[in-house]
């Protein structure tokens, strides 16, 4: 250390700065920092790379100046577009924390970390997301000047590893000093999910309805949405709903836990009868255009408020001398009728489900048998959306038994009992008449 003089560090800057003048620098603070702290604890008597300056040859650059050349930069629409483009590829995480964190490529691919005084068994790592457990860093690892470098290895290409990430990483040294740092992120390939609220989930399970109802919806996503709207189409004609007015959209969830979006769909927007399929739309700040038909939430409904007609034919107030008579029900309804029951003598004896009625082209056919009196006969149907209307009541005698037609056929029994009236007076009185006359002789 004593024969080192600025003679031997000259001929090392210009030896260095002859193959790689950027080198030469880096040498240059090397060696003036560490001549400095040698003669700051008495180890030199002076200081020998002090005053020593690089070959005029190395152009000096101004310190800590960011050049931007704005010709080689994306614009915006083209970073969108590269981040939509790397969709569904191996480095598409990558190019997202070269866009929104402006990481370098070696800080991309994981951890580096550095000490004078490493120690490996110091080392700690995890990554814990808002839906999964602490689990430690793993990834391919290399050996850099007193340090490691972690290259992580890529996330699952599935829809249950989106999430919020935070990565800790915890480093402790030789000498008991200690260094934490904390990175969050967020895992977000496959967008939104969308939840019903029970009630919600009821009224479009049972898909038909004579009363709309508020639609409960909540949007999850790992990030915040950018942009979210609502619409419906009615019979083929789309809607466009306005927010506070159609909806009410109620946001939750902070920094570090998944985004909530619940949405209130005021049942105003549905009183006119037909077909509803309605869509929220959305964009998460991962650049993820979703909407609830794509991660089949569909929200499809029909309401119906007209009930069903119902019409009986092939029978009349009337008695059929038979032992039984074959009637039709005709059904018809705005949407689909769920069942029919033929109702005689305010009992039901038979029903027909749906399937049933759509087979048959809505004409159901009943045999009515017979009977000693007359039987009164409906029918009651109900429709998919629980509208209900009960048939014409008929009341009609089917017997096969003359005598039984008879005596319940009214005006004929009246008419033979005054007939019958008729004549037994009239024979009392031809009998009366003839015993006076034969008296008088």
């Amino acid at each position: 250390m004593s024969t080192l003089n600025q003679g031997y560090i000259r001929k090392l800057y210009n030896a260095v700065a002859e193959k790689y003048e950027s080198v030469a620098k880096n040498v240059r603070t090397i060696m003036k920092t560490s001549l400095e702290y040698a003669f700051n604890k008495n180890v030199l008597a002076t200081n020998p790379a002090k005053g020593i300056d690089l070959s005029k040859k190395i152009k000096k650059t101004e310190y800590r100046v960011l050049k931007i050349d704005e010709k080689k930069t994306l614009t915006l629409p083209q970073v969108l577009r590269l981040v939509e483009a790397s969709k569904e590829t191996p480095i598409h995480m990558q190019i997202l924390f070269a866009v929104l964190m402006g990481l370098r490529r070696s800080e991309i691919y994981g951890v580096k970390y550095s000490d004078v005084n490493y120690m490996e068994s110091g080392v700690d790592i995890t990554i814990k997301g808002a839906k999964h457990d602490k689990t430690e860093l793993s990834g391919n690892r290399t050996n850099i000047a007193n340090g490691e470098s972690i290259k992580m290895e890529d996330f699952k290409h599935d829809e249950e590893t989106d999430d919020v990430y935070t990565m800790t990483a915890v480093i402790k040294d030789k000498a008991g000093n200690e260094t934490e740092k904390e990175v969050m992120f967020s895992v977000n390939r496959f967008g939104s999910n969308y939840i019903f609220s029970e009630t919600t989930e009821k009224f479009l399970d049972d898909v038909y309805a004579n009363k709309p109802k508020d639609l409960v919806v909540t949007e999850v996503n790992v990030d915040s949405l950018v942009f979210n709207g609502i619409s419906y189409g009615l019979d083929g004609t789309k809607k466009e709903l306005k927010p506070g007015s159609d909806y009410t959209v109620k946001q939750s969830g902070g920094e570090g836990s998944w985004k909530e979006y619940t949405y209130t769909i005021k049942k105003e927007n549905f009183e006119k009868e037909g077909r509803y399929s309605v869509t929220i739309d959305s964009e998460d700040k991962a650049t993820n255009k979703m909407n609830n038909k794509v991660k089949e939430c569909n929200i499809d409904f029909v309401i119906d408020k007209t009930p069903p007609t119902v019409v009986i034919t092939g029978i009349e107030e009337s008695s059929y001398r038979a032992d039984e008579r074959e009637m039709t029900i005709n059904l018809s309804d705005n949407t689909a009728v769920k069942c029919v029951d033929v109702i005689i003598d305010g009992k039901s004896v038979a029903t027909y489900a749906q399937k049933e009625i759509e087979k048959a082209g809505g004409k159901i056919s009943y045999m009515i048998e017979g009977a000693s009196e007359p039987q009164k006969i409906e029918a009651a149907a109900l429709d998919m959306a629980g509208n209900e209307t009960t048939s014409e009541m008929h009341k009609v005698l089917v017997t096969s038994s003359v005598w039984i037609q008879y005596i319940n056929n009214t005006p004929l029994l009246i008419g033979s009992i005054l007939g019958i009236v008729l004549v037994a007076r009239g024979l009392i009185w031809f009998f009366v008449i003839r015993k006076k006359k034969e008296e008088s002789k």
